[in-house]
């Protein structure tokens, strides 16, 4: 059942099973475990981005507060690490660039 909340945007009602999940301790865990079924290894990786991406939600965050660079050689699997952890989020929440040149930073 959809509500409107007092900034005008819809509420949508969270089920019991929902709720269960988001309120478990190990839910960082069962995500990383969802995680390993499609990216083998980069644990760290995954997560860092996975915890930059969940920061735009903290009630205090600027649109600066939460921002990723991830540097590794040639052919290590950065943009496919960040292409697959990425793909769980609305694309309209993140901007990629895969290619940034070192005068730019």
């Amino acid at each position: 059942m959809n509500e409107k909340a007092a900034d005008g945007e819809k509420k949508q009602e969270i089920s019991s099973d929902v709720l269960e999940l988001l309120k478990d301790p190990n839910l960082f865990s069962i995500i990383d475990k969802e995680f390993d079924k499609k990216i083998v290894g980069e644990k760290e990786t995954r997560q860092t981005i996975f915890l930059c991406m969940c920061g735009k939600n903290v009630e205090n965050c600027s649109r600066t507060s939460y921002n990723l660079i991830i540097n590794s050689e040639s052919g290590a699997g950065k943009d496919w690490v960040t292409d697959n952890v990425l793909k769980i989020f609305p694309s309209d929440q993140y901007v990629s660039f895969p290619v940034i040149i070192s005068s730019f930073i």
